[in-house]
């Protein structure tokens, strides 16, 4: 198990050691199941985080709940419910820090779903954040296999489990998983010093600025950066080892002197269908990439790469705000 850092000590600002000592402070656990189906292939949609979220939360509440119920009873201990802690949080006290419009609370937990080009193959990503989520992973693994191999999607296409694998500490490979539980981990990430950042979003990410959806044009490094850095400062605050916070104010005026350089990015309309809310909801978003650069961007490195785990604005835990940090 890592140490346990015990606070932020005062940095100088090139050398992202900021940044490295908060993503240091919140262990994570990343893990990648893989499904493959016998029938002609998966038959859904483009964007099916929606549909994996649904039917995971549905298992993971059926593993969770001693009564049974269909719908969440009022709950004799939810203190000890797998399904309150990973994935409702209805009852948590906690506080969300720093937040903005289109965001609430922060999940321990992002999933995320994908299928391969051939519509053959199936791979769920199971995020977990904070060492009480990371010792669930037992019961996350077994919702998400549950979910895959009841059946997914209109047609209840079915799959069988392929293989488990995790993420190493640092965020680049993946290993095959033996079959025991896995020990949550901190990143140990390699030092960068290009000044160029080009992120590019897998899934829709929907960003908020005072009260309206941010669209292609409106997106500026100040913007996308403070949104990372409310995002990391949240789940490390909730989930992650006691520690002083570092001071935000210089860092986003350093963000707001970066800029957005070729911008390609486009306004994505999806819906997805809300069993709880017996309704389609708007899951619409950006995707497309854009290049950041300018004096000091290279110290914003790590909390980049913490965000390729975490993900970043509204719907992370159904996998939307996914972005990698790719080659310039």
């Amino acid at each position: 198990m890592p140490d346990k850092p015990t606070s932020l000590m005062p940095t100088d600002f090139d050398d992202g050691v900021d940044w490295r000592s908060l993503v240091a402070r919140l262990p994570i656990l990343c893990l990648r199941l893989t499904f493959t189906t016998s029938a002609t292939g998966w038959q859904l949609p483009e964007y099916v985080g929606g549909i994996v979220r649904g039917a995971f939360g549905a298992a993971l509440f059926a593993l969770s709940c001693p009564s049974h119920q269909q719908r969440c009873p009022p709950c004799v201990n939810p203190t000890e419910c797998a399904y309150a802690k990973l994935f409702s949080m209805t009852s948590s006290s906690s506080q969300p820090i720093g937040c903005e419009d289109g965001e609430s609370q922060a999940h321990p937990l992002v999933l995320n779903a994908q299928v391969s080009k051939d519509d053959r193959t199936l791979t769920i990503r199971l995020n977990l954040f904070g060492e009480e989520a990371c010792q669930l992973q037992g019961i996350a693994v077994a919702a998400a296999i549950d979910c895959a191999t009841h059946g997914l999607g209109r047609l209840r296409v079915r799959g069988e489990l392929a293989n488990i694998e995790v993420l190493d500490a640092t965020g680049a490979h993946w290993q095959w998983v033996p079959g025991q539980q896995q020990q949550a981990r901190v990143l140990q990430l390699p030092p960068r010093s290009s000044p160029t950042l080009r992120i590019k979003l897998h899934t829709p990410l929907r960003l908020f600025s005072q009260r309206r959806a941010v669209l292609p044009d409106m997106v500026t490094a100040n913007l996308f950066l403070r949104a990372l850095m409310r995002r990391a400062s949240l789940l490390t605050g909730l989930y992650g080892y006691p520690g002083l916070m570092p001071a935000f104010h210089p860092w986003v005026r350093r963000a707001a002197a970066l800029r957005v350089v070729r911008r390609q990015l486009q306004w994505r309309t999806e819906t997805r269908y809300s069993a709880r809310q017996d309704q389609n909801v708007s899951i619409s978003g950006l995707l497309g990439e854009f290049t950041i650069t300018g004096e000091g961007s290279a110290s914003f490195w790590p909390l980049l790469k913490l965000g390729e785990i975490t993900h970043v604005g509204k719907g992370t835990i159904h996998g939307l705000g996914e972005f990698e940090l790719a080659a310039a």
